[in-house]
């Protein structure tokens, strides 16, 4: 009778939460791909917040989330929600849980290869939660970390920051020479003058002087131009 009742607490649950793989639903959907993605959008977050309260672990979670990317990948608030919640959840953050929320940035990164927030995120899990007792491996981390956060800054929208932000992040781990050329490539393909004037600031202090800057980006500049000349449509 004990385990009876155990399995009329848990087995209901089990079955609410189970969901085909990505092809099976997308047969199933037919023509209705985004109305049945906006449901189990709303399923998963009251699957979050039903396990959430009650202090559950959420298996699932993932699942649910590939259903609904699965049915409509261009639903940008999922890849953002969903590579968060699956890390900092009131839960010890883990090996697994960092490697998830990877997963579901790249997938958003892929499907929106010009939005900087998917780079940026990518970039600041393996900086700094991506845990590793291996010295090795965590400086590769970190120099992976750092790569990502400097294609966030190139991108359109990009905060300012970022720029010296992935510069800073090289020069932590012996990266001087890769800090100073992406430095360098701000200033030649972002137009943003608050993102220029980062990048133009912080290769200042690098090459001690503003007429060194100056000397840097002056023939840089002059390559943008002939790039701009030839390749208009760029």
């Amino acid at each position: 009778e004990g385990a009876t009742a155990e399995r009329r607490d848990t087995a209901p649950d089990e079955r609410l939460f189970y969901l085909p793989g990505g092809s099976e639903l997308r047969v199933l959907a037919g023509g209705y791909r985004e109305a049945l993605a906006d449901f189990l959008w709303v399923g998963t977050v009251a699957y979050f917040g039903d396990h959430l309260v009650r202090g559950r672990r959420i298996d699932y979670l993932e699942r649910y989330l590939e259903a609904v990317i699965a049915l409509d990948p261009s639903f940008r608030r999922v890849y953002k929600w969903g590579g968060t919640v699956v890390m900092y959840n009131l839960r010890t953050i883990t090996r697994a849980s960092v490697e998830a929320s990877t997963r579901i940035y790249e997938a958003g990164r892929r499907r929106f290869p010009t939005e900087w927030e998917f780079p940026f995120r990518i970039g600041i899990n393996y900086y700094f939660e991506m845990q590793t007792d291996d010295e090795a491996e965590r400086k590769q981390l970190r120099r992976i970390g750092a790569k990502y956060v400097r294609e966030a800054s190139l991108l359109p929208g990009a905060p300012p920051y970022l720029a010296s932000l992935a510069a800073k992040m090289y020069s932590k781990w012996g990266q001087a020479e890769l800090a100073r050329a992406h430095l360098e490539e701000v200033l030649v393909t972002v137009k943003d003058p608050r993102v220029r004037e980062y990048a133009r600031t912080r290769l200042a202090n690098k090459l001690k002087t503003t007429e060194e800057t100056s000397s840097v980006e002056r023939p840089f500049e002059a390559i943008a131009r002939e790039q701009r000349k030839k390749y208009p449509f760029l």
